[in-house]
């Protein structure tokens, strides 16, 4: 896809897409009216993924903890080392199940003791959980062992509407001639955190989430910025990295999102 953002009735090849991406705003509204998973609107947020492309830049950092919101992912440390590249700042940490034990729960469960934000470092933090692998029982622990942050979940009413966006920018992209994309089992940690502030952000940026070719054993460099060389091969099977990576090229292209780190 294009770079520029496309404009006026370029969009209508995006239809499918817009359709469902305004049913995530929607519902994000709805769902602030009631308990409120996060706040209906924020002005400007930042998706900051584990991709080893931000050790590029250190001008990563600044720009990222100017955004009124910045979102984050599973367990990775935040160092003193790394503020240039990646930021300070987190307001939302989405987690899978895996790396939700790993911050929450006791040794004798498996837990680790992980968690980036610890005491009062957790305090005005939201951590999400959206597995619903044993949710309830991670929701307690987290709860529990970081009282600092508050711990909710992605409702399975929202997450069926994240799957209609992505099912809608695939179509859309194969008529556009991409393709054809894998199967999936189940969307990233990042398909998450960015379609949950599709929903609710007036500009999003993405800074660390992979936007070109995602194929296995095409990357270059260290898979995550943390050290990881390359991705496990469970990852493979479950999610459809390549078809991430053009759905957020399609977000760039409608304005919905802009690109912002060179991954």
């Amino acid at each position: 896809l294009y770079w520029r953002p496309f404009r006026g009735r370029q969009l209508w090849l995006f239809r499918h897409s817009l359709r469902e991406l305004f049913a995530l705003r929607a519902a994000v509204r709805q769902r602030a009216r009631g308990k409120g998973l996060v706040p209906a609107r924020a002005n400007s947020c930042a998706v900051v993924g584990n991709a080893g492309t931000l050790l590029k830049s250190k001008e990563y950092g600044e720009a990222i903890d100017k955004h009124d919101v910045v979102m984050r992912f599973n367990v990775m440390t935040l160092t003193a080392q790394l503020a240039a590249n990646v930021g300070t700042r987190t307001t939302f940490r989405m987690v899978n199940h895996l790396r939700s034990r790993h911050a929450c729960c006791p040794k004798s469960q498996g837990g680790k003791g992980k968690m980036p934000e610890k005491g009062g470092k957790a305090k005005g933090m939201s951590l999400i959980l959206w597995h619903p692998g044993r949710q309830a029982q991670l929701l307690r622990a987290c709860k529990k062992n970081i009282p600092n942050a508050k711990v909710t979940s992605i409702p399975e009413s929202y997450i069926k509407k994240e799957v209609n966006a992505m099912n809608a920018m695939r179509k859309d992209l194969m008529r556009l001639g991409f393709g054809p994309f894998n199967d999936w089992k189940q969307g990233t940690s990042g398909f998450h955190g960015i379609l949950l502030l599709a929903g609710m952000c007036d500009h999003l940026s993405l800074y660390g989430i992979t936007s070109f070719s995602a194929k296995k054993g095409k990357s270059k460099g260290p898979d995550q910025y943390g050290g990881r060389g390359s991705k496990n091969m469970a990852s493979w099977v479950w999610h459809d990295w390549e078809g991430e990576a053009y759905a957020w090229r399609l977000l760039h292209a409608t304005g919905k999102a802009t690109v912002c780190s060179n991954s």
